[in-house]
C-alpha cells in the first residue's frame, strides 16, 4: 500500500522514460512464480535486438544466448534496451499489460499495446518520421502504427536524434503514484522462485546513502531527449519501505550534468525522510 507524504503532481501522468522496465521485471516475476519461466531460460540474441542499443550485453553476437536472468539483470541495472525486447518477446503478448494492472497502474489502456523499445525507438526517433501521426492518432492507429515499426529494421533518423518525443505522446507514462505502487508490487511478488527481483533492483543503488539508516535500496531510473526519472524503494533500519520518485521533462535535450543535478536533490529529499 503506499501512502503519499509528500510531494507534487503526483497522479499527473508523465513520461516514465526507462522507469517502464519495472512492469516487464514485475511480469517476468509473475511468470517465474507461474512456473511458465525460469530464471535460467536461455534468450538468443537477434541482430533486429541490438539495433535499439545494448549497455550491458553489446559484445554479444547475434545466435549468442543470454540466461533470463542475466537479461533482467541488465534491464535494471545497465538500462539495456536489447535485454528489455528480449524479455518482452520471451514473455509474449499480453504479459507485461497484466503487469500494468497487476502494478497499480492508473490506466494500463493508455499503455496498452505496450511498446517494446524497437517499436517506440522507431516512433520517436526513426525513419520514416511518424511523430505527427502517432501524436494524432486514436489508440487503434497507435497500435497500426506499433505493428508498422516491425515489418522493418530500426533507423535512427541523425536530425532527430536528440529531440525530445514526448511532446508528441511517444514515451511510456506513469504518475508517481504508479511508480510507488509498481515498486510496492515488486517487493510483494519478490519471494519463492521470484526472490531474485530484490538482488536485480539494488545491484546498483544509483545512489549514496547512509547504510546505517537504510538496509535496503532498490532503484530504478531513466534518460530520453528531455525526459529525465530517477525513481527509488529504500527500507529503513526498521524495515519501514519508502518510495522517492522524480520525473523531470524539458523541451530539449539535457546532458548527464542534469542527472548529477537532480541526485543531489534526491539525497535532499532523503534526508528529509523520518528514519525510523
Amino acid at each position: 500500500k503506499c501512502t503519499a507524504i509528500a510531494g507534487s503532481n503526483l497522479d499527473d501522468s508523465l513520461p516514465l522514460a526507462s522507469i517502464f522496465k519495472l512492469y516487464v521485471l514485475l511480469a517476468v516475476a509473475d511468470a517465474v512464480t507461474a512456473g511458465t519461466l525460469a530464471w535460467n531460460d536461455q534468450l538468443t540474441i537477434t541482430a533486429e535486438a541490438k539495433a535499439v542499443g545494448s549497455a550491458g550485453l553489446d559484445e554479444l553476437a547475434p545466435g549468442a544466448t543470454v540466461s533470463v536472468r542475466k537479461a533482467a539483470q541488465e534491464m535494471i541495472s545497465a538500462s539495456d534496451n536489447m535485454a528489455t525486447d528480449l524479455l518482452i518477446a520471451r514473455l509474449g503478448p499480453g504479459a507485461v499489460e497484466r503487469a500494468l494492472v497487476v502494478g497499480g497502474h492508473h490506466d494500463p489502456a493508455s499503455m496498452t499495446p505496450f511498446p517494446t523499445a524497437h517499436e517506440l525507438f522507431a516512433v520517436g526517433w526513426g525513419e520514416p518520421d511518424v511523430r505527427e501521426q502517432w501524436k494524432t492518432a486514436t489508440p487503434e492507429g497507435r497500435a497500426r502504427l506499433l505493428e508498422q515499426t516491425n515489418v522493418q529494421p530500426y533507423q535512427p533518423d541523425p536530425n532527430r536524434t536528440h529531440t525530445p518525443a514526448s511532446g508528441y505522446g511517444a514515451e511510456w507514462y506513469g504518475s508517481a503514484a504508479d511508480i510507488c505502487r509498481v515498486h510496492a508490487a515488486l517487493q510483494a511478488a519478490a519471494v519463492g522462485p521470484a526472490a531474485p527481483v530484490r538482488d536485480i533492483l539494488s545491484a546498483v543503488p544509483g545512489i549514496d546513502l547512509d547504510q546505517s539508516k537504510w538496509n535496503y535500496i532498490g532503484a530504478k531510473g531513466g534518460n530520453l531527449p528531455g525526459d529525465l526519472t530517477f525513481s527509488w524503494y529504500a527500507e529503513d533500519r526498521t524495515g519501514q519501505g519508502w518510495v522517492v520518485s522524480f520525473q523531470l521533462n524539458w523541451p530539449r535535450y539535457r546532458s548527464q550534468t542534469a542527472a548529477g543535478w537532480l541526485l543531489s536533490i534526491a539525497k535532499q529529499a532523503f534526508a528529509l525522510i523520518p528514519v525510523g
